[in-house]
């Protein structure tokens, strides 16, 4: 089990995360559930630490300019 302490109040809710990416909570529960998105679970709740997503959109940025170089 992780303990996550302090830093459990920084965490994002699939819902914020949702809303932040303009995805659908459904889209962030996959991406999550495929490990593309890192996230923790306490107790019922599924969260995702500002970091996590962070580094999730900073691979979408890296794939997309992999993908088109004059990008």
């Amino acid at each position: 089990m992780t303990d996550v302490g302090d830093e459990a109040l920084d965490l994002l809710s699939v819902k914020e995360v949702a809303k932040r990416t303009r995805l659908s909570e459904v889209t962030i529960r996959r991406l999550i559930r495929k490990g593309d998105l890192e996230a923790v679970r306490v107790g019922a709740r599924v969260l995702v630490a500002p970091e996590a997503l962070a580094e999730y959109k900073g691979r979408l940025r890296a794939t997309a300019h992999a993908g088109n170089p004059a990008a």
